[in-house]
């Protein structure tokens, strides 16, 4: 009864760096922040800005990481907390069915030990009856 599914907690260092999976904007923030740099050693202005737009995108991408890594941890904190409650409901339930068993048992004993009582009751009314009529 193995079961298959599974929540994935993080996300991996590709889907960070270069956004290639959703919601990643394809944004590979390594190569990005590289090409700052040139941009800036060569003080091209245009390039600098063009950059700097590209590594906002980086940013928000690493944002909706963040957010979904958060969403996951919420997730799993969710069921863990589920499972737990399913867990003490079932040792409740356990607890309980035991219990029922031993008061079953206990009945039963009763029951039996009333009717042997009874047995034995009929057997010296039927010994006495017998040894009166032995005797005359």
């Amino acid at each position: 009864m193995a079961d298959t599914r599974s929540i994935d907690g993080n996300v991996t260092g590709d889907e960070l760096i270069n956004g290639k999976t959703p919601p990643g904007r394809g944004v590979n923030l390594l190569a990005a922040l590289t090409a700052l740099r040139g941009a800036f050693l060569r003080a091209d202005n245009d390039e600098v800005n063009a950059w700097l737009g590209r590594i906002q995108e980086g940013r928000a991408q690493a944002s909706d990481m963040q957010a979904i890594t958060g969403i996951r941890g919420a997730q799993v904190q969710s069921i863990n907390s589920t499972l737990e409650d399913d867990s003490l409901t079932l040792t409740e339930a356990k607890a309980n069915n035991i219990s029922a068993d031993t008061f079953d048992v206990m009945s039963r004993l009763e029951q039996t030990t009333q009717a042997l009582q009874v047995m034995m009751s009929s057997e010296r009314q039927v010994l006495n009856t017998s040894l009166l009529d032995f005797l005359r």
